[in-house]
Order: C-alpha cells, then structure tokens, then sequence
C-alpha cells in the first residue's frame, strides 16, 4: 500500500471493506468505525446499535456493526 506523492497530483488508493491493512488503520488511531447502511439512510425499526471489536492492538482496532439481533452475539471471534 505504499504510494510515492506527487505534488501536482494526489494519489488514491482504493481499500475494500473488512480488508483494511494495518499501516490504514494506524491512521485513524484505533478511531475506524464500519457502519451498517448507506449514507443518509436511518433505520425506522429501533435506535439500537450493535458493534463487534476487529483487531487485537488498540491503533488497528474497528468496531462493525451488524444487525442487533441474538444472532448477531458471540463469545469469541471465529
């Protein structure tokens, strides 16, 4: 993921969902929150929110959301 930058033009670089190399998530300090939806869109089901902590270091942590439902809880990571 290492990228030389130019002065003239800015670099991208396109990171998938649930696949975010470490030296990404140190950017954010162990702040990378993935939420469930599309931008805009509120659920008018219930103002619940369910999260699951990725990651054992506290820089490359993220917090998931997934559907809050018994389903959606577990004890351990897979």
């Amino acid at each position: 993921m290492t990228i030389e930058l130019d002065k003239e033009k800015a670099q991208q670089v396109r990171v998938s969902e649930h696949r975010e190399e470490p030296c990404f998530l140190n950017i954010f300090n162990g702040s990378f929150i993935i939420l469930r939806g599309k931008r805009g869109q509120t659920s008018a089901k219930n103002n619940w929110q369910l999260f699951y902590v990725r990651g054992v270091v506290p820089n490359e942590a993220t917090l998931v959301e997934v559907e809050p439902r018994v389903q959606s809880l577990r004890s351990r990571t897979a």
